[in-house]
């Protein structure tokens, strides 16, 4: 085998892309030490060998699990290979490992009762055949049918199988103790199957529903016409998947230009503080100052947490993106480095900066975001009967299901006397025709009101409003909070973020030095305009 097909993982020598390895077609061979035991998913994998002691079920099962996925492109040729239809684990020492036995042997005990609809798991001992002891057993079912006694018998309880799909029709080739098995386990799934939900609770009578409450009858309320309401709302949608070699480009330009990458070249120790105290005489403390070694593996495993920010952005991809970028301007400075050295800079810049990074995706995201208006504005919203009528809202009345903030907001912006405020609208979540922006991190973000505002120089003249609670909960100060606060709408700019406190509405920012939302000033209406 090619060497390049074998990859490794290792304390000694991590592999920062190692749970991006299951994706890649031309790995055929992992060596890892514990780090992929869990949280690797892994459909292609089919043989696991394993050299590690494990006498623990739970953590053994997780290791068998590692082979019992099914990749997609194998899943329509199902039964055609039996080779490609088992998984196979190689234990070194059965001794040392028998929670790895323990697990195959509850596995097998759930699939033997089903196993005649899919795959076998069987096991094969070499060397020392003692079967080892295993700390608990699976308990039988309660009903257990008996071996048919008879030939007529067993022809009749297998064609009864058969018929109704619990058994395969090729069971009938198999030897009498095969098919005596299949019967057995089939009717036991039959009887599980059969079982009542609730078992033997006594049955009762439906309650009547006549006499409670009914739920409230929907009404249409129609879209003004009077209020010069836009035909749609401006979307925003991620990047084109099939150009995602250019954003990863410009996300590499943006994160090298802002992190000291030539510097981060030449790290190799970390400063620290070493804090001594006497415990039987509290009065006595010392501060040493040291400087560390940095670990080659800690920086990995720290930095695959900042690269794995984006899930629609494969971190294999962007650091490669990241090394090229990285090369050309060592080049151009006259550094020489070596690759290994480019990745340990560029995983130093995403332990340690963060935030640069993550700066870096906005901005090249919000460069290759695409927007769309193909979604037009509903040409009614229903609600219940007898909703509040709202002078400026886009439906007459005061949408339902608001929170009080939202509520007593919306109640703000229609009792707007200045004529700065056109028309309102609530912005729905997760509606099509709603108005939302692409996160740095993939996600989305739709801000509760959209505000038809005069003199706005934005598409529609439109202003987005986010309502949030009075900041002292910490909901506030939450990370998705954060990250959307930074962003703004290709179209319609800047979101305003506002909030109550002691029955004030403050307009809230984001303090890049603070890393955290701030009140700004008392929320003027008439800010809408401001683009800023």
């Amino acid at each position: 085998m090619d060497d390049a097909a074998i990859a490794t993982h290792t304390s000694g020598q991590p592999d920062p892309d190692f749970h991006s390895l299951a994706y890649d077609p031309d790995t055929h061979v992992l060596i890892f030490k514990v780090a992929v035991a869990t949280g690797f998913d892994a459909p292609r994998a089919w043989t696991l060998v394993s050299v590690r002691p494990n006498r623990g079920r739970d953590f053994g099962m997780q290791i068998v699990g590692r082979i019992m996925r099914v990749h997609p492109s194998v899943r329509p040729i199902h039964g055609q290979d039996a080779l490609l239809d088992s998984g196979y684990v190689l234990l070194t020492d059965p001794d040392m490992q028998v929670g790895l036995q323990a697990a195959v042997d509850e596995l097998k005990a759930v699939r033997e009762s089903i196993e005649l609809i899919t795959d076998n798991l069987d096991v094969y001992e070499f060397g020392n055949a003692e079967k080892q002891a295993i700390a608990s057993d699976v308990p039988k079912p309660p009903f257990t049918p008996k071996p048919p006694e008879n030939e007529a018998e067993r022809q009749e309880r297998l064609t009864n199988l058969i018929e109704q799909g619990v058994v395969r029709a090729d069971v009938q080739n198999m030897p009498d103790t095969e098919k005596d098995r299949a019967i057995v386990a089939g009717e036991t799934w039959q009887s599980m199957s059969d079982t009542p939900l609730f078992g033997d609770l006594p049955e009762s009578k439906k309650p009547d529903t006549d006499k409670g409450p009914s739920k409230p009858k929907l009404r249409p309320y129609p879209l003004r016409k009077d209020l010069d309401l836009p035909k749609a709302l401006v979307r925003e949608l991620p990047p084109d998947p099939m150009k995602l070699n250019d954003l990863v480009q410009d996300i590499a330009r943006e994160f090298c230009r802002s992190a000291d990458m030539p510097g981060l070249l030449q790290r190799k120790l970390t400063k620290a503080h070493l804090d001594l105290r006497d415990l039987f005489a509290s009065e006595l403390q010392e501060t040493v100052d040291l400087r560390l070694r940095l670990s080659n593996a800690r920086v990995a495993e720290k930095a695959q947490l900042a690269f794995n920010f984006n899930d629609a952005i494969d971190p294999r991809l962007l650091k490669r993106a990241l090394v090229e970028e990285l090369r050309g301007i060592v080049d151009d400075k006259g550094i020489e480095a070596e690759e290994r050295d480019l990745r340990r800079a560029i995983d130093l810049a995403g332990m340690m900066e963060p935030e640069k990074l993550k700066e870096a995706i906005k901005t090249a995201q919000a460069r290759n975001v695409r927007t769309d208006t193909s979604e037009p504005v509903p040409e009614q919203y229903f609600g219940p009967d007898g909703l509040s009528e709202a002078e400026k809202s886009a439906y007459g009345v005061f949408p339902h299901r608001l929170n009080k903030e939202e509520q007593d907001f919306a109640a703000f912006l229609d009792a707007d006397k200045t004529g700065t405020v056109k028309w309102w609208m609530r912005n729905p979540e997760n509606e099509t025709w709603a108005t939302r922006l692409i996160l740095p991190s993939g996600h989305r973000f739709f801000p509760d009101f959209v505000v038809g505002v005069s003199g706005r120089t934005t598409p529609d003249a439109i202003a987005l409003v986010e309502i949030k609670d009075d900041g002292e909960t910490g909901r506030l100060q939450s990370d998705r909070n954060v990250e959307k606060i930074r962003v703004q709408h290709r179209e319609y700019r800047n979101v305003f973020w506002t909030y109550r406190s002691d029955g004030t509405w403050i307009r809230a920012r984001y303090a890049e030095g603070l890393h955290k939302i701030v009140p700004n000033d008392r929320f003027d209406v008439k800010e809408l305009v401001y683009l800023g």
